[in-house]
């Protein structure tokens, strides 16, 4: 069966994530609505992936591999994909995680009914690598609104890896090396902050790989402090490094409450996490 294809550019920069870049690519051909090319961005990996891509393009038209020679960092190699994008939006995905077959027709479907929009994310699943087992699911904002707020709390109100959104606003834009781990809150807060509008899809259509090396397992106090910069550059507020401390030892022990086996630790981690932050669980709470 001939499935549509939309004017969509999925944009990826990978850096050693071979052993997954086939299922990568297999969850966007099986998707319900193609896209119309797959940008992958290889950024000097050290693995097979440059064979593996290249074998991929020989039996997947619409993957085009993008090779550099030489490591240049993952805001570079996106923005390196983000130039020849020649589709009207761009969705993004990471090489080590996978779509919901449905997430790409979703997304666009929304788009294309409501040309106000600009950046439609959804919520995601994480999975444990080793076993497959779902470890938890996001529980982003729905309303534009609501995301709003959170980007002028410094806090991400869209999930990087799940967004679709206008092609001209990302090339517009742009990503900043210098703030990696946190390059996507500067984006999408100078979108906000110039006035695009965003929405989030409730259910899980991505579903983010847990392993040793990913970005996902190792929460750097940069990917923190960096937002509340912004945040008070953009937004003119006046967070200190007090409170941006305060927000990193609540997510740290709150991701060793997530991937921690042990039922004592567990228990442990998520006490240390309620108790530097207890506003943020009721808030989840009441979002359930």
């Amino acid at each position: 069966m001939n499935r549509q294809q939309a004017n969509i550019s999925v944009v990826s920069a990978n850096y050693n994530n071979g052993k997954y870049l086939r299922q990568f690519i297999d969850s966007l051909m099986n998707s319900s609505l193609l896209p119309r090319e797959i940008i992958v961005v290889d950024d000097g990996s050290k693995d097979d992936s440059v064979r593996i891509l290249t074998e991929i393009a020989e039996e997947t038209k619409i993957l085009k591999p993008v090779f550099l020679n030489k490591n240049q960092g993952f805001a570079n190699a996106l923005n390196a994909g983000l130039k020849i994008a020649s589709g009207d939006y761009i969705l993004r995905l990471d090489p080590d995680d996978f779509v919901h077959e449905d997430r790409i027709r979703l997304q666009y479907e929304l788009l294309e009914r409501n040309r106000e929009l600009d950046v439609v994310g959804s919520n995601a699943a994480y999975f444990d690598s080793d076993t497959g087992k779902i470890i938890f699911k996001t529980n982003f904002p729905a309303t534009y609104e609501e995301i709003k707020k959170r980007y002028h709390t410094a806090m991400h109100g869209v999930l990087h890896g799940t967004v679709m959104g206008k092609t001209a606003l990302f090339q517009k834009y742009g990503y900043q090396q210098e703030y990696v781990p946190a390059e996507d809150y500067a984006i999408f807060a100078r979108m906000i902050a110039d006035g695009a509008v965003m929405q989030n899809l409730t259910a899980p259509l991505t579903f983010v790989r847990i392993h040793a090396g990913s970005v996902s397992n190792d929460l750097k106090y940069k990917a923190i402090r960096e937002p509340y910069a912004i945040c008070n550059e953009l937004f003119h507020t006046s967070y200190g490094p007090l409170r941006s401390k305060l927000t990193y030892y609540h997510l740290k022990f709150y991701r060793r409450f997530l991937f921690q086996k042990n039922l004592l630790k567990r228990m442990w981690y998520l006490f240390l996490a309620i108790s530097l932050n207890p506003a943020k669980l009721v808030a989840r709470i009441k979002r359930q």
